[in-house]
Protein backbone atom coordinates (compact mmCIF):
# COMPACT_ATOMS: atom_id res chain seq x y z
CA UNK A 1 0.00 0.00 0.00
CA UNK A 2 2.84 2.66 0.55
CA UNK A 3 4.29 1.88 -2.77
CA UNK A 4 0.39 3.11 -4.37
CA UNK A 5 0.80 6.02 -2.10
CA UNK A 6 4.00 6.95 -3.35
CA UNK A 7 2.53 6.17 -6.83
CA UNK A 8 -0.31 8.47 -6.39
CA UNK A 9 1.42 11.06 -4.48
CA UNK A 10 4.15 11.62 -7.36
CA UNK A 11 2.04 10.68 -10.22
CA UNK A 12 -0.48 14.26 -8.42
CA UNK A 13 2.64 16.46 -8.64
CA UNK A 14 4.20 15.58 -11.61
CA UNK A 15 2.86 17.58 -14.13
CA UNK A 16 3.73 20.94 -12.30
CA UNK A 17 7.14 19.57 -11.47
CA UNK A 18 7.85 18.77 -15.20
CA UNK A 19 6.06 21.99 -16.57
CA UNK A 20 8.73 24.01 -14.67
CA UNK A 21 11.81 21.76 -14.82
CA UNK A 22 11.21 22.20 -18.95
CA UNK A 23 10.57 25.59 -18.76
CA UNK A 24 13.90 26.23 -16.85
CA UNK A 25 15.90 23.90 -19.52
CA UNK A 26 14.14 25.81 -22.44
CA UNK A 27 15.47 28.89 -20.93
CA UNK A 28 18.74 27.54 -20.18
CA UNK A 29 19.27 27.19 -23.49
CA UNK A 30 17.77 30.27 -24.63
CA UNK A 31 20.54 32.21 -22.04
CA UNK A 32 23.30 29.70 -23.10
CA UNK A 33 23.04 31.23 -27.27
CA UNK A 34 22.16 34.55 -25.95
CA UNK A 35 25.42 34.49 -23.61
CA UNK A 36 27.68 32.81 -25.97
CA UNK A 37 26.68 35.96 -28.83
CA UNK A 38 27.76 38.33 -25.80
CA UNK A 39 30.69 36.94 -25.11
CA UNK A 40 31.95 36.64 -28.15
CA UNK A 41 31.59 40.17 -28.96
CA UNK A 42 29.16 40.90 -31.80
CA UNK A 43 30.31 43.91 -33.73
CA UNK A 44 27.05 45.81 -33.64
CA UNK A 45 26.67 45.47 -29.65
CA UNK A 46 28.68 48.06 -27.45
CA UNK A 47 30.31 46.90 -24.12
CA UNK A 48 27.42 48.89 -22.30
CA UNK A 49 24.77 47.34 -24.25
CA UNK A 50 26.90 43.74 -23.31
CA UNK A 51 26.66 44.93 -19.36
CA UNK A 52 23.00 45.59 -19.78
CA UNK A 53 22.47 41.98 -21.54
CA UNK A 54 24.37 40.13 -19.30
CA UNK A 55 22.21 41.57 -16.14
CA UNK A 56 18.92 40.77 -17.67
CA UNK A 57 20.26 37.69 -18.37
CA UNK A 58 21.44 36.84 -14.91
CA UNK A 59 17.78 38.17 -13.88
CA UNK A 60 16.17 35.85 -15.63
CA UNK A 61 18.13 32.74 -15.05
CA UNK A 62 18.01 33.53 -11.49
CA UNK A 63 14.20 34.07 -11.69
CA UNK A 64 13.47 30.60 -13.18
CA UNK A 65 15.80 28.82 -10.39
CA UNK A 66 13.79 30.73 -7.51
CA UNK A 67 10.62 29.96 -9.30
CA UNK A 68 11.08 26.13 -9.67
CA UNK A 69 12.21 25.77 -6.05
CA UNK A 70 9.08 27.89 -4.91
CA UNK A 71 6.90 25.90 -7.18
CA UNK A 72 8.20 23.27 -5.08
CA UNK A 73 8.06 24.92 -1.49
CA UNK A 74 4.24 25.79 -2.27
CA UNK A 75 2.94 22.47 -3.45
CA UNK A 76 5.00 20.08 -0.44
CA UNK A 77 3.24 22.49 1.65
CA UNK A 78 0.17 23.03 0.50
CA UNK A 79 -0.37 19.09 -0.63
CA UNK A 80 0.40 17.84 3.26
CA UNK A 81 -1.59 20.75 4.95
CA UNK A 82 -4.90 19.89 2.60
CA UNK A 83 -4.17 16.03 2.71
CA UNK A 84 -3.41 15.37 6.10
CA UNK A 85 -5.31 19.07 7.93
CA UNK A 86 -7.61 19.81 5.22
CA UNK A 87 -10.77 18.87 4.29
CA UNK A 88 -9.17 15.99 2.27
CA UNK A 89 -8.03 14.37 5.48
CA UNK A 90 -11.41 12.95 5.91
CA UNK A 91 -10.68 11.10 2.91
CA UNK A 92 -7.26 10.51 3.00
CA UNK A 93 -7.54 9.32 7.23
CA UNK A 94 -9.94 6.32 5.86
CA UNK A 95 -7.46 4.87 3.92
CA UNK A 96 -6.52 1.68 4.90
CA UNK A 97 -3.02 2.18 5.78
CA UNK A 98 -1.41 2.60 9.12
CA UNK A 99 -0.08 6.78 9.43
CA UNK A 100 3.11 6.03 9.19
CA UNK A 101 2.57 4.95 5.55
CA UNK A 102 0.36 7.92 5.06
CA UNK A 103 2.92 10.41 6.53
CA UNK A 104 6.10 8.54 4.62
CA UNK A 105 4.68 8.54 1.69
CA UNK A 106 4.33 12.73 1.95
CA UNK A 107 7.83 12.89 3.13
CA UNK A 108 9.82 10.74 0.19
CA UNK A 109 7.45 12.83 -2.07
CA UNK A 110 8.25 15.82 -1.28
CA UNK A 111 12.11 14.56 -1.32
CA UNK A 112 12.16 13.09 -4.14
CA UNK A 113 10.48 16.17 -5.86
CA UNK A 114 13.32 18.52 -3.78
CA UNK A 115 16.22 16.55 -5.29
CA UNK A 116 14.33 16.52 -9.02
CA UNK A 117 14.33 20.97 -8.21
CA UNK A 118 18.22 20.55 -7.06
CA UNK A 119 19.24 18.52 -9.94
CA UNK A 120 17.12 20.71 -12.46
CA UNK A 121 19.40 23.66 -11.09
CA UNK A 122 22.51 22.24 -11.74
CA UNK A 123 21.57 20.90 -15.11
CA UNK A 124 20.40 24.23 -16.19
CA UNK A 125 23.17 25.62 -15.26
CA UNK A 126 25.60 23.16 -16.97
CA UNK A 127 23.67 23.69 -19.81
CA UNK A 128 24.13 27.76 -19.68
CA UNK A 129 28.24 27.35 -19.00
CA UNK A 130 28.42 24.06 -22.21
CA UNK A 131 26.83 26.60 -24.49
CA UNK A 132 28.94 29.75 -23.47
CA UNK A 133 31.96 27.64 -23.41
CA UNK A 134 31.80 25.87 -26.29
CA UNK A 135 31.70 29.47 -28.00
CA UNK A 136 34.77 30.39 -26.45
CA UNK A 137 36.31 26.63 -27.58
CA UNK A 138 36.42 25.98 -23.97
CA UNK A 139 35.42 22.47 -22.19
CA UNK A 140 33.54 23.75 -19.47
CA UNK A 141 33.40 20.01 -18.31
CA UNK A 142 37.01 19.30 -18.33
CA UNK A 143 37.19 22.43 -15.59
CA UNK A 144 34.43 20.63 -13.67
CA UNK A 145 36.47 17.63 -13.50
CA UNK A 146 39.50 19.27 -12.39
CA UNK A 147 37.60 20.93 -9.55
CA UNK A 148 35.76 17.57 -8.13
CA UNK A 149 39.37 15.94 -8.63
CA UNK A 150 40.36 18.68 -6.36
CA UNK A 151 37.67 18.52 -4.17
CA UNK A 152 38.15 14.74 -3.47
CA UNK A 153 36.00 11.44 -3.46
CA UNK A 154 35.32 11.67 0.56
CA UNK A 155 34.34 15.31 0.22
CA UNK A 156 32.02 15.55 -2.33
CA UNK A 157 30.39 11.74 -0.82
CA UNK A 158 30.42 13.41 2.57
CA UNK A 159 28.55 16.49 1.18
CA UNK A 160 25.84 14.96 -0.50
CA UNK A 161 25.26 12.66 2.62
CA UNK A 162 24.76 15.79 4.28
CA UNK A 163 22.80 17.58 1.67
CA UNK A 164 20.24 14.39 1.94
CA UNK A 165 20.08 14.69 6.13
CA UNK A 166 19.48 18.26 5.53
CA UNK A 167 16.76 18.59 2.90
CA UNK A 168 15.14 15.88 4.65
CA UNK A 169 15.46 17.91 8.07
CA UNK A 170 14.28 20.91 6.12
CA UNK A 171 11.29 18.89 5.03
CA UNK A 172 10.03 18.08 8.28
CA UNK A 173 10.78 20.85 9.97
CA UNK A 174 7.67 22.25 7.31
CA UNK A 175 5.72 19.64 8.21
CA UNK A 176 6.34 20.03 11.99
CA UNK A 177 5.01 23.97 11.96
CA UNK A 178 2.08 22.38 10.22
CA UNK A 179 1.59 20.14 12.75
CA UNK A 180 1.98 22.41 15.60
CA UNK A 181 -0.18 24.96 14.21
CA UNK A 182 -2.68 22.49 13.86
CA UNK A 183 -2.93 22.01 17.91
CA UNK A 184 -4.23 26.13 18.06
CA UNK A 185 -7.76 26.24 17.43
CA UNK A 186 -7.92 29.28 15.77
CA UNK A 187 -5.60 30.89 13.40
CA UNK A 188 -3.62 27.94 12.43
CA UNK A 189 -2.05 28.69 9.25
CA UNK A 190 -0.67 31.80 10.84
CA UNK A 191 0.41 30.21 14.04
CA UNK A 192 2.36 27.50 11.80
CA UNK A 193 4.13 30.49 10.11
CA UNK A 194 5.36 31.77 13.54
CA UNK A 195 6.32 28.21 14.74
CA UNK A 196 8.46 27.21 11.60
CA UNK A 197 10.08 30.91 11.79
CA UNK A 198 10.75 30.58 15.53
CA UNK A 199 11.81 26.83 14.62
CA UNK A 200 14.16 28.01 11.84
CA UNK A 201 15.80 30.39 13.64
CA UNK A 202 16.44 28.26 17.06
CA UNK A 203 18.20 25.39 14.80
CA UNK A 204 19.76 27.43 12.86
CA UNK A 205 21.54 29.28 15.89
CA UNK A 206 22.65 25.81 17.48
CA UNK A 207 23.93 24.35 14.04
CA UNK A 208 26.35 27.66 14.04
CA UNK A 209 27.71 25.97 17.19
CA UNK A 210 28.66 22.49 15.32
CA UNK A 211 32.47 22.64 14.59
CA UNK A 212 31.66 21.37 11.00
CA UNK A 213 34.79 23.06 9.52
CA UNK A 214 37.98 24.34 11.01
CA UNK A 215 38.96 27.43 9.21
CA UNK A 216 41.97 27.27 11.39
CA UNK A 217 43.26 24.89 9.30
CA UNK A 218 42.65 26.68 6.16
CA UNK A 219 44.96 28.63 4.55
CA UNK A 220 45.94 29.75 0.84
CA UNK A 221 49.40 28.28 1.55
CA UNK A 222 47.89 25.14 2.29
CA UNK A 223 45.11 25.35 -0.15
CA UNK A 224 48.00 25.54 -3.27
CA UNK A 225 50.43 23.05 -1.93
CA UNK A 226 47.34 20.20 -1.45
CA UNK A 227 46.58 18.22 -4.12
CA UNK A 228 42.80 17.39 -3.07
CA UNK A 229 40.77 19.57 -0.46
CA UNK A 230 41.06 16.13 1.57
CA UNK A 231 44.40 16.53 2.11
CA UNK A 232 43.89 19.12 4.28
CA UNK A 233 41.94 16.97 6.58
CA UNK A 234 39.24 20.26 7.57
CA UNK A 235 36.49 19.22 7.06
CA UNK A 236 34.68 17.11 9.82
CA UNK A 237 30.87 16.28 8.90
CA UNK A 238 29.85 13.54 11.93
CA UNK A 239 28.53 16.55 14.19
CA UNK A 240 26.38 17.29 11.09
CA UNK A 241 25.28 14.32 10.30
CA UNK A 242 24.46 13.64 14.10
CA UNK A 243 22.90 16.98 14.59
CA UNK A 244 20.54 16.58 11.54
CA UNK A 245 19.32 12.94 12.73
CA UNK A 246 18.91 14.43 16.25
CA UNK A 247 16.28 17.04 14.45
CA UNK A 248 14.57 14.40 12.24
CA UNK A 249 13.84 12.03 14.70
CA UNK A 250 11.61 13.95 17.18
CA UNK A 251 10.07 16.24 14.62
CA UNK A 252 9.06 12.61 12.21
CA UNK A 253 7.68 11.81 16.24
CA UNK A 254 5.93 15.09 16.67
CA UNK A 255 3.91 15.13 13.25
CA UNK A 256 3.17 11.22 14.14
CA UNK A 257 2.25 12.12 17.71
CA UNK A 258 -0.16 15.51 16.54
CA UNK A 259 -1.51 13.26 13.60
CA UNK A 260 -2.81 10.54 15.59
CA UNK A 261 -3.69 11.93 18.92
CA UNK A 262 -4.64 15.67 18.04
CA UNK A 263 -6.05 15.56 14.25
CA UNK A 264 -9.10 17.95 14.60
CA UNK A 265 -10.08 18.33 10.82
CA UNK A 266 -12.41 21.29 9.54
Amino acid sequence: MFGKLMKYELKATSKWYLIVAGGCLVLSIFMGVIGSNVVTGASFISNNTKIIIQLVMTGIFFAGMVALNLTNFFIIIRRFYNNIFGREGYLTWTLPVGSHSILLAKIFTAFIWTLFCFLTVILSSSIVSAIIGTSQGTNVFEILGSMMDYLGASFIIQFIVYYLLTTLSGILLLYCAIALGHLFSNSRIVMAIVIGFVLWVGLSLIGQLLPVVNLDSLSILKLLTSSTLDDLDIVNFIPAYIYEIVKIIPMYFTIRYVTKYKLNLQ
